[in-house]
């Protein structure tokens, strides 16, 4: 019978051991910090919110402090203002834009999506923006939908969507115009643009390009009408939507109601075209 080692073998040592005596030839696994902690995130993310996604989350700064994802995670957790959260999330844009280093702003754009690495500040930097809207900072928000689109113009995320009806908001029926143009084809393909083309074209004084907009609108998503005119949006919105369902209705009801509520005279003019009246979004069909 073999006897235990006398002193304590190096637990390092010991697995190199092991690893030679699988495969001679295998490949030692090295991980860099950050590497380390993007697992962890990962991991911190299949996870319920609660003590052991913070754990995790906190131990992936542990090992990169500069980890834009887990700093974001990490922000959700805390108890501060509107305005505290909005520092946070530019902070957190920052440190997106320090790691990618500045010849990443003036060699990536305009197509800035093309590159990998480019996504968390793509993705954080859209929070921040749709985070200033939803705080009702439109010009802020404005800002930083447009910086978006100068670095990606094939618009990757649907910047767009949110961008033209905040435009018409604003009345700045100008810019939404040229954004409207630029984006043609999705006229009839996004209830957001579909929408805004409406009231850009009864805007611009062109009643019958405005009635057949109204057409293909309805066409698009007849769902939309129905909080124009009055239907207060729910808070809780769709994570995903199909064109023309009522999800995608309920996806942009907001900023939608919000361009042609700055608009009470489209309102009117909308009101005494009606159409043929969906089915509410909010109350499921009955079986006959």
């Amino acid at each position: 019978m073999s006897s235990a080692p006398s002193t304590p073998i190096d637990p390092v040592a010991l697995r190199s051991m092991i690893e030679r005596a699988i495969d001679a030839d295998l490949d030692p696994i090295t991980l860099s910090h950050s590497q380390r902690a993007a697992g962890l995130v990962e991991d911190a993310l299949s996870l319920p919110a609660g003590e052991d996604q913070l754990w995790f989350t906190r131990l992936a700064l542990d090992f990169d402090p500069e980890n834009v994802d887990a700093l974001l995670l990490l922000s959700e957790y805390a108890n501060w203002s509107d305005e505290e959260h909005l520092n946070a999330l530019r902070a957190i844009v920052a440190t997106a834009a320090h790691l990618l280093g500045p010849d990443a702003f003036t060699d990536y754009p305009p197509n800035f999506s093309d590159f990998p690495e480019t996504e968390a500040y793509l993705r954080i930097r859209a929070q921040l923006a749709t985070s200033l809207h939803t705080d009702r900072q439109f010009e802020a928000a404005c800002a930083e939908y447009n910086g978006l689109l100068e670095l990606d113009q094939k618009d990757f995320a649907g910047i767009r969507l949110l961008l033209i009806p905040l435009l018409l908001t604003l009345n700045r029926t100008a810019d939404a115009s040229t954004l409207i143009t630029r984006f043609a084809a999705d006229s009839t393909t996004h209830a957001a643009l579909a929408w805004s083309r409406v009231l850009e074209r009864f805007l611009a004084n062109d009643e019958p390009e405005a009635l057949s907009a109204l057409t293909i609108a309805r066409q698009q998503n007849r769902h939309v009408e129905i909080f124009l005119l009055g239907r207060t949006p729910p808070k809780n919105i769709p994570d995903t939507y199909k064109p023309g369902s009522k999800e995608e209705a309920l996806a942009y009801a907001t900023v939608l109601t919000d361009a042609w509520a700055a608009h009470p005279t489209a309102l009117a003019w909308l009101s005494n075209h009606p159409g043929q009246p969906p089915q509410s979004p909010n109350r499921p069909r009955r079986n006959r």
